[in-house]
């Protein structure tokens, strides 16, 4: 009990700041070549912010998940580029945050499903390798899921 209690803390306050921080460094390592230092740049500013708005992100996928596993699928997709936006503008607000995402994956949300669907086959090799797989999934998958990010963006908004 205790276990899951820790792990839900850190997974708030730690792993989805971390998770901007990645998705920072992504994004700016398109242009031009960036360092360590973006992917903790969300503990330096609008920390408190992040972790509210991420919060809200995974409670309502959750609440949506209670109905019937597809409305939560659903609802996580719609929420997909959320962390992506905070990590462009760690200012906005958790409505301008959830409407940006809601808007750019208004009809992608099937085509943003096949995508990820396409790295199964990745994760899966990657796991025969003890994990140490992993560590070059992982990268590819956020640079692939920023690309789609920028595709959208310019497309959508």
């Amino acid at each position: 009990m205790i276990g899951s209690v820790l792990g839900i803390i850190y997974r708030f306050f730690i792993v989805n700041v971390v998770e901007v921080g990645l998705y920072s460094f992504f994004l700016k390592n398109r242009e031009k070549e960036t360092n360590i230092n973006d992917m903790v740049s969300p503990f330096q500013k609008e920390y408190l912010h992040i972790v509210k708005i991420r919060f809200l992100q995974n409670l309502y996928i959750w609440l949506w998940s209670l109905l019937f596993i597809i409305p939560g699928i659903i609802k996580r997709y719609e929420y997909y580029f959320i962390p992506y936006l905070l990590a462009e503008n760690p200012q906005l607000t958790e409505q301008e945050a959830f409407h940006l995402s809601k808007t750019m994956t208004d009809g992608e949300k099937m085509n943003l499903f096949i995508f990820d669907l396409s790295f199964l086959g990745w994760l899966i090799l990657g796991s025969f390798l003890g994990g140490i797989g992993q560590l070059f999934v992982q990268p590819y998958i956020y640079a692939g899921r920023s690309e789609v990010y920028v595709c959208l963006k310019e497309r959508k908004l």
